[in-house]
């Protein structure tokens, strides 16, 4: 399923592991820990995890897109506490590098592709 609002970009609801780790202002790390994707898009994901992430700006997350590890830097938006003791974070991207831009793009064509054929 496609989900498409205000943002610049569809989001794919997808489900994708994926290790995270955020840092300080100071650069250190502040927590470690892996989750998963629960939407992804061209500038974003908003992802699944036991722990709440807070207390940094920015995160690097490493995501497994079918048989691609895409690595992405990107600051939190909101982690918002879930019923069921999940926490569901957005996180913007802010920096990634070509190869993996055409990872994600190509997942997410891909992705498409594949809903429409279904229907």
């Amino acid at each position: 399923m496609t989900t498409t609002d205000r943002r610049r970009h569809t989001r794919v609801d997808s489900i994708n592991l994926l290790a995270y780790t955020t840092f300080g202002n100071d650069k250190r790390i502040v927590s470690q820990g892996m989750g998963r994707t629960l939407n992804v898009s061209e500038s974003g994901i908003l992802l699944e995890t036991h722990e709440a992430i807070e207390g940094s700006d920015h995160v690097a997350v490493t995501i497994a897109l079918e048989e691609e590890l895409v690595f992405i830097r990107g600051s939190l938006v909101r982690s918002i506490p879930g019923e069921d003791g999940t926490y569901a974070t957005g996180i913007n991207f802010f920096e990634m590098n070509d190869n993996e831009t055409a990872a994600l793009q190509d997942y997410i064509r891909t992705f498409l592709a594949l809903q429409e054929a279904e229907e």
